[in-house]
């Protein structure tokens, strides 16, 4: 009986840890191919605006954005890529300029800045994870 309990606690201690885990993004979500064939496409708000403007880097590593402020112009293009093994998000402090799914290690997301001002976002996973883009 006692080896009975023992292995039942085990399990729902793993279990616990498991959905801490998951909750805080030390497990990644899985991207599988669709009923098609096909993968589900990166996280890009709008691609095509991409070729209107610069295209500015921000990479995502070390549970940080680098850089993590940064001024562009009207019509450029931000892309984030997450390089670290847990999911992350781009999303904005306020408003919904920026909203982003969970970002697996080595996918994107985008977005193209079209008005004037300060925009600052956070990681909706790790909260202390924090950026800034001023459009001027």
């Amino acid at each position: 009986m006692e080896k009975k309990t023992m292995v039942v606690g085990v399990i729902v201690i793993l279990a616990v840890i498991g959905v801490y885990l998951y909750m805080n993004g030390y497990i990644p979500q899985l991207n599988f191919p669709s009923m098609n064939g096909t993968t589900a496409p990166v996280n890009n708000t709008n691609p095509e605006a991409e070729n209107s403007g610069s295209q500015i880097s921000v990479e995502i590593s070390n549970s940080a954005f680098n850089p993590s402020e940064i001024t562009i112009k009207t019509g450029d293009s931000v892309i984030w890529t997450n390089m670290d093994f847990v999911v992350h998000t781009v999303t904005s402090d306020s408003g919904e300029e920026l909203m982003s799914e969970g970002i697996v290690k080595g996918e994107n997301y985008s977005h193209t800045f079209n008005i004037v001002g300060t925009y600052d976002y956070h990681c909706s996973i790790h909260t202390s994870m924090k950026g800034k883009i001023i459009v001027e």
